[in-house]
């Protein structure tokens, strides 16, 4: 699994696999899923840190897709 974070853009994103998807779709809560063959290879949050500070953003939002991830690893992402 990979993390990285766009300071400049503010985009979060979660490779679990690096591959091209062959499905993206987006969600109520504006996180992009990817996906190859129906198994989730990467996720992607934009406004990450903006949507922290208003209140919007709710860890849940990526672990109802990935529940065994280690949440704590966005805390270096994280701007408070």
């Amino acid at each position: 699994m990979l993390i990285t974070y766009d300071d400049l853009a503010d985009v979060l994103y979660i490779i679990f696999k690096k591959s091209i998807s062959d499905e993206t779709s987006i969600d109520d809560n504006f996180v992009i899923v990817r996906r190859l063959s129906n198994e989730i290879i990467s996720l992607t949050i934009d406004g990450f840190n903006a949507r922290i500070k208003e209140g919007s953003w709710d860890d849940s939002h990526i672990l109802k897709y990935k529940d065994d991830l280690n949440i704590k690893e966005l805390d270096k992402f994280k701007k408070e």
